[in-house]
């Protein structure tokens, strides 16, 4: 048989597979109405999709039964998808527990940041909001402050180091929401006291963060990282110490704020360096339209949940930015899954996503709907 044969065949059957599929997912929207009608909003039965897969993959070798098995999730996966977006519009209460308010309700008495003044929490903060800050000695001071009109200002991410674990775990302790995310061009400069010389140096302190995102220079002039619980108090000790064998690194507003003197700039690994900064409150409060949603969910640890995770998310259209993973503590070798994506939560093919998410993993909480600051 030609080549040009065998094309026309398979573009024959891919016809008459069309015309089935478009008739299968016509009766998934059968289904779900009849459902409605019956009050049995019950849409993913693990049990009927297993007894299908099954059935298909009946007789056939182990290769080939994989591989329609593959197919027939995904379709399913689609036929799910119509159902719940289905079942999302004709019910307005699908996430009524959430209590969504609108971001114009949003009233900022105080912000909250992590360390001092001139950190980078700091700067961060005078971004989004010319409201007073008050300082806090750690990541979990600032959440026990939050509530009401007072909002922290926290890490979350940095595009050389990654995650700021610590974070990531306190926002699902407190179950509180981001409402606002700030992109910070991070450019680490040396600093020290006044008439100091690079030859002088010996060690240099600040955040492990930083010192890390600096690792090369501090190799160059093999010096000597110390930690810091913040840049600012770094740049504080020193100026405060009498020494002129160490420095700090910090933003270039710490030299004139503590009276140091930059002795060296740009000494960031990458030049490229950037924090990912929010603003988080005890209600969950959403713009309008556009902006990011994100969540945190688990689920079962068995092969291919993750990936039919990813295929839900896929089958809405919607764009995923970001996925971290992070250990559940005393479950060995168990993950909750952090992931962002494009959209609003006001957005009903978003609601009707998140509905699907909560209906079918054992955990979901969303962590927010917001807009960015860059």
């Amino acid at each position: 048989m030609e080549l040009s044969e065998i094309r026309k065949k398979i573009d024959s059957i891919d016809s008459s597979i069309r015309e089935l599929l478009l008739s299968r997912l016509d009766l998934a929207k059968d289904v779900v109405r009849a459902k409605i009608e019956s009050g049995n909003t019950n849409i993913f039965r693990a049990d009927r999709e297993q007894e299908i897969l099954s059935r298909l993959a009946f007789g056939l070798d182990d290769d080939t039964a994989l591989l329609v098995k593959e197919i027939y999730r995904k379709i399913m996966v689609s036929s799910r998808s119509i159902q719940y977006k289905i079942l999302a519009m004709s019910s307005e209460d699908i996430l009524d527990d959430l209590a969504i308010c609108n971001s114009d309700e949003m009233n900022v008495d105080t912000l909250v940041c992590q360390g001092i003044a001139g950190a980078y929490s700091h700067i961060a903060g005078q971004r989004f909001s010319n409201a007073p800050i008050i300082f806090k000695d750690s990541f979990k001071e600032v959440f026990l402050s939050i509530g009401g009109g007072n909002y922290g200002i926290l890490p979350l991410d940095n595009s050389i180091q990654g995650m700021v674990s610590e974070v990531y775990d306190l926002l699902l302790e407190y179950g509180y929401y981001i409402v606002k995310s700030i992109d910070l061009d991070v450019a680490h400069v040396v600093m020290a006291k006044p008439n100091t010389k690079l030859s002088d140096l010996r060690y240099i302190t600040a955040h492990n963060q930083a010192l890390s995102q600096c690792s090369s220079f501090i190799e160059e002039y093999n010096l000597t990282p110390i930690n810091s619980t913040n840049n600012a108090v770094a740049s504080r000790d020193v100026a405060c110490s009498n020494r002129n064998d160490i420095c700090c690194l910090g933003d270039r507003s710490n030299a004139e704020l503590y009276g140091l003197e930059i002795i060296k700039e740009n000494v960031s690994n990458s030049l490229s360096n950037t924090t990912r900064f929010i603003v988080v409150g005890d209600k969950l409060i959403a713009p309008c339209e556009g902006g990011k949603v994100s969540m945190v969910f688990s689920m079962e640890n068995s092969s291919g949940t993750l990936a039919n995770v990813l295929s839900i998310i896929a089958s809405y259209g919607v764009s995923l930015s970001k996925i971290e993973s992070r250990p559940i503590v005393d479950e060995k070798w168990k993950y909750r899954f952090y992931i962002d994506m494009e959209g609003n939560i006001h957005d009903d093919n978003m609601r009707a996503l998140i509905y699907e998410l909560r209906c079918e993993l054992p955990f979901l909480k969303v962590l927010g709907s917001y807009d960015e600051l860059r």
